[in-house]
């Protein structure tokens, strides 16, 4: 189903029309719309892309007083470091919509629509929400530290793109962590097409290769010798 989510691209330079979740409710699944909001990641939040984490050793100087005189010395610590992912999003079939969810590190700038922020103002890290169309054959995300993604079958006999629309918005509201910044770009293939000039920022960040290619915003085609055929 190659069609336009909703209204459009739904960012802060918009006015958001309300109602929009509530048209939607009886497509949600039972678990998204229960769901808490804003817990930790050791409290099971589905994960399609679990977070890898490698252990690695350095060094560092600590300070010893002894008798009134400092002595540097320095000690073997080990620290935490995220695996970052390349993750490829491909589309199951013609009638086949996607929803995914993907984690950034540090505040990616974006005007589009934020859903969640951080009480305390500090930016770890951007969750970016989005619809993958099947207009938008294959998607590759750059960087990632995780996410997760769920298709969604024959939605243009279920609801259509308001149901679609509501189920995306519910998920981003529903994964956030605290300490992040959560962006909603509705239908990532229209989003590309009203806001890309001004949107290449982030869409740089997130998106390695696509297919069809953007290449006037700088997004390439993949390297796969041919394309999927359903």
């Amino acid at each position: 189903m190659a069609g336009k989510l909703g209204e459009g691209l739904l960012t802060r330079r918009n006015v958001i029309k309300g109602g929009l979740l509530a048209l939607g409710t009886a497509f949600i699944p039972e678990h998204l719309v229960n769901a808490e909001t804003n817990l930790p990641w050791g409290n099971g939040k589905y994960q399609t892309f679990p977070r890898g984490i490698i252990e690695t050793e350095t060094t560092r100087t600590v300070d010893n007083i002894d008798m009134s005189r400092t002595k540097q010395t320095t000690e073997t610590v080990i620290i935490d470091k995220p695996v970052l992912q390349n993750i490829d999003l491909g589309t199951l079939g013609p009638d086949v919509d996607t929803i995914a969810g993907l984690d950034f590190q540090g505040d990616i700038p974006t005007g589009a629509l934020v859903v969640h922020m951080p009480k305390n103002g500090i930016v770890e890290e951007t969750r970016v929400v989005f619809v993958k169309r099947t207009d938008l054959e294959t998607v590759q995300i750059n960087k990632a530290l995780g996410g997760d993604r769920f298709d969604v079958y024959q939605m243009s006999k279920y609801g259509g793109d308001k149901a679609l629309d509501a189920m995306a918005r519910k998920h981003a509201t529903n994964t956030a962590r605290k300490h992040q910044k959560v962006v909603y770009l509705g239908d990532l293939g229209l989003f590309e097409k009203q806001w890309g000039e001004k949107e290449k920022v982030l869409l740089n960040r997130i998106i390695r290769a696509q297919r069809p290619a953007k290449p006037e915003i700088g997004i390439q085609e993949p390297d796969f010798v041919s394309p999927r055929v359903y």
